[in-house]
């Protein structure tokens, strides 16, 4: 179960991240692997990754994003 509150978090710290490393979000989501639709939800909130565990690894890898 996930809270409405850490999906907002999650978005805002991936765009925060995404954004210090200066990555648009095709070049962010073509490394992860998504849509840049997908990674759009993602920042927005509206959505969170189906197998975040799967992509936790990869996000730490290219913004050092850590949970």
């Amino acid at each position: 179960f996930i809270w409405e509150k850490d999906i907002m978090s999650f978005g805002k710290k991936l765009r925060s991240l995404r954004e210090e490393k200066r990555l648009s979000q095709v070049e962010l989501s073509k490394k992860l692997n998504v849509t840049s639709q997908a990674l759009s939800q993602y920042e927005l909130g509206k959505r969170i990754p189906d197998a975040i565990e799967e992509h936790t690894s990869e996000l730490q890898s290219h913004t050092e994003i850590s949970y």
